[in-house]
């Protein structure tokens, strides 16, 4: 059972988010080589290795699983993950901790979403963390969480994006390692 939040949110400067985009490689075009707002899995996505800043967002996440009271043993982040979501994308319930190990023996502990801007409507983030006995399982955080927040939840928790009405919602995602469980 947790005994703290199941989530957290924090403002990431301007700044930091302008350098980190500054370092975006291999923007590519999603699943189907098209950008076309018809298709519901039509988008950008890229990848964000730099060391520097993966540091810097890892002692973030460091910093939130003190403040939050997860004390999670947490030893690395992976490279993060920019994409952007066109009109009508919307995603099925899915979960970022997986029964594969990565190297290390270890498995994603803390995941989390930086929303980047908050000019489309939809889109809304439905987070799975509320129980069974609860009539509605899930939270939904909708765009009007201020551009440049992080939201950081445990990475088994299952979530869904609803589909995006107009616009384009763009966003960063991490992923925090640890040992597996014992």
């Amino acid at each position: 059972m947790i005994y703290s939040s199941p989530t957290a949110q924090q403002l990431i400067s301007s700044g930091f988010i302008k350098t980190t985009l500054e370092r975006l490689e291999d923007l590519n075009i999603n699943i189907d080589n098209t950008i076309d707002h018809t298709l519901p899995n039509s988008g950008k996505i890229g990848y964000i290795k730099n060391q520097e800043l993966l540091i810097n967002f890892y002692k973030i996440c460091l910093n939130v699983n003190k403040e939050t009271g997860w004390d999670l043993d947490i030893d690395s982040i992976q490279p993060l993950i920019y994409q952007e979501y066109n009109s009508n994308y919307k995603s099925e319930w899915q979960v970022d901790q997986h029964y594969e190990l990565y190297k290390e023996n270890n498995l994603r502990k803390i995941s989390f979403k930086v929303f980047l801007n908050d000019n489309f409507e939809g889109g809304e983030f439905d987070l799975d963390f509320l129980g069974p006995n609860k009539e509605k399982r899930f939270q939904t955080f909708d765009n009007s969480i201020s551009a440049n927040t992080s939201l950081f939840f445990h990475s088994y928790n299952w979530y869904r994006i609803n589909p995006i009405k107009s616009g384009i919602m763009k966003t960063l995602s991490g992923f925090i390692l640890g040992p597996k469980y014992t």
